[in-house]
């Protein structure tokens, strides 16, 4: 039997295992070190990411929940009035009120003197005895000394851990004090941290004890992720079975901690990176004395049936690369290569379905949502972010279309629906859904843009414009002319996947998405109606006239709205 360039190389490569095995057990251990190192390196990276995007997140919303009491002067002045007379009821009290119409973002808030000498203070709404307990002691300060006014940090109050960002108090840029307001870093926060990292456990240490962590941390667990706080290299730990390394890294904000130290501990799972090593290394000398007899055998079979197979899925390769998903490669055999022609066979396919999937579902939802739900991790659930929605209806569209054939009022609606769409789109919103004769939109997720308001009501002027030109032809056929009434609002809200398991829908949910509803409720047809949000968010250039404030069903406090006019 004549044997082939392939099998006479792998023969060659027989002579040559004997001598690598007492190598490869070596390389074995060396790798099996690596890999453990390699392992806690990534889990400590990506814990460092997750945490550093909590702590932007928190930022962020501690920095818009304290806009509320730094932009006008109403709160300067309580706190001067209080500094002046002792009486902290009128300012606890304006303060607990804006933290209720912000969604109550804040579980601590603390008002300071400029002398750092604490005022008074909330804690979940309720006023603390002691507020000087409330906040770092120099965390004030540091607020006063930096340029941006702001200072970040964290605090240890109760047996509860908090985010605390300071911002100053002051009357056209002359400061009366600070305003501290804080969050508590708690189990959610954990969870996020090791979000991603199979098994993995985080806990914060401090005073002493773990004041929050992963649902699963307890017993012999936690007091070795207590004991591993203060610093030092990776620990190791067996738990519930299974090897652990333990990793310490202190958290500080700007402005360091006043009352304890605070450390996340976080615990990494090693079986999975062990395991397949340790079983190389059992296995390793089986496995090189099978492969010098079975290299023989495969030598002699690869050298006759590998080329031909090979060169087909090379051309069938280049065929897909060219959008040609319909090309098949034969699967003869039920060796390695007639699986994976089986395999290739099967990747085509799919993706000539999602090609068409896609062709679906960029007909029933916009094409950023699309991208959305084709990443192939669907879950339910979303994030919370700032996002502005609006809502367009048709006034009196019963009566309109009382009478009408149903074909024509499909027609109608088809006719309306897609130059309101056409309007969003342009300007980089979402479709969110349709609801009878009401278009939902979305700007700011799922895609981000840090202009969504000002997006969103250019896409509410388009539209008014695009019902204007289809009541030009109306009015040329005869026909009655639509009024449509359109509601804008800006805010936070929740975007993702909402539904069952079974069934889901992308879409946002929140307070903020209530009001813009409202708003398109009360207005008229060819109004537009904003709030003050929204206009602030969207910047200059807005033609709006005041409209006052209006009482909108479900909510008690009475909402600031204007009629928009233009976009510049």
């Amino acid at each position: 039997m004549r044997l082939s360039f392939l099998a006479k190389l792998l023969l060659a490569l027989v002579g040559s295992v004997g001598l690598l095995l007492a190598g490869s057990l070596l390389v074995v251990r060396g790798e099996t070190q690596r890999q453990v190192r390699a392992t806690i390196a990534a889990a400590v990276e990506r814990s460092r990411e997750s945490f550093a995007a909590v702590e932007d997140v928190r930022r962020d919303a501690l920095r818009k929940a304290s806009e509320r009491f730094t932009t006008g002067n109403r709160f300067p002045a309580a706190v001067e009035e209080a500094l002046a007379t002792g009486e902290t009821g009128f300012l606890l009290e304006n303060a607990r009120y804006d933290l209720e119409l912000a969604g109550n973002p804040a579980a601590l808030t603390a008002f300071t003197g400029l002398d750092g000498r604490p005022i008074a203070a909330l804690l979940d709404a309720a006023v603390l005895p002691r507020p000087e307990t409330a906040v770092p002691d120099t965390l004030p300060w540091m607020a006063l000394e930096s340029e941006a006014g702001v200072a970040f940090g964290y605090h240890l109050l109760g047996g509860r851990l908090f985010s605390v960002q300071a911002a100053v108090l002051g009357f056209f840029d002359v400061p009366v004090g600070t305003l501290a307001l804080g969050v508590p870093v708690d189990r959610g926060v954990a969870e996020q941290l090791v979000k991603g990292i199979p098994g993995a456990q985080v806990c914060f240490v401090a005073g002493g004890r773990c004041v929050a962590a992963t649902p699963a941390v307890a017993g012999t667990l936690e007091r070795d992720m207590v004991r591993m706080a203060g610093g030092g290299p990776p620990g190791r730990t067996r738990w519930r079975g299974s090897r652990l390394a333990l990793i310490a890294e202190r958290v500080l904000g700007e402005a360091g901690m006043s009352t304890a130290e605070v450390w996340r501990v976080t615990a990494v799972p090693l079986d999975d990176a062990l395991r397949p090593l340790e079983s190389v290394q059992r296995t390793l000398l089986w496995v090189g004395l099978g492969s010098m007899a079975v290299a023989v055998l495969v030598g002699t079979v690869l050298s006759r049936g590998f080329a031909r197979p090979v060169r087909r899925l090379v051309e069938a390769t280049e065929r897909v690369s060219r959008g040609d998903y319909a090309v098949r490669v034969p699967a003869p055999s039920r060796d390695e290569l007639g699986t994976l022609a089986a395999a290739f066979n099967e990747m085509t396919h799919g993706l000539m379905l999602k090609e068409r999937y896609r062709g679906v579902l960029d007909k029933v939802v916009s094409r950023s949502i699309a991208d959305e739900l084709l990443k192939g991790e669907i879950t339910l659930g979303g994030e919370t972010r700032s996002v502005t929605t609006l809502f367009a209806d048709v006034r009196g569209f019963t009566t309109l279309t009382e009478g009408m054939d149903p074909a024509r009022v499909v027609a109608l609606l088809n006719e309306y629906a897609e130059a309101a769409a056409a309007a969003v789109e342009d300007e980089g919103g979402v479709v969110d859904k349709y609801v009878g004769d009401e278009v939902m939109a979305v700007f700011g997720a799922p895609i981000r843009a840090d202009d969504h308001a000002r997006r969103a009501l250019q896409a509410a002027v388009r539209i008014r414009a695009a019902v204007a030109a289809l009541n030009e032809g109306r009015r040329a056929r005869g026909e009655p002319e639509l009024g449509v009434g359109i509601g804008v609002n800006t805010g936070p809200a929740v975007a993702g996947n909402m539904g069952s398991p079974g069934r889901l829908n992308y879409t946002v949910l929140g307070e903020s998405v209530n009001v813009a509803s409202r708003l398109c409720d009360g207005a008229a047809g060819g109004e537009i109606v904003a709030t003050r949000a929204t206009l602030e968010a969207a910047g200059p250039g807005v033609e709006a006239v005041p409209l006052g404030a209006r009482t909108l069903r479900g909510l008690r406090a009475p909402v600031e709205v204007f009629a928009v006019a233009a976009v510049h």
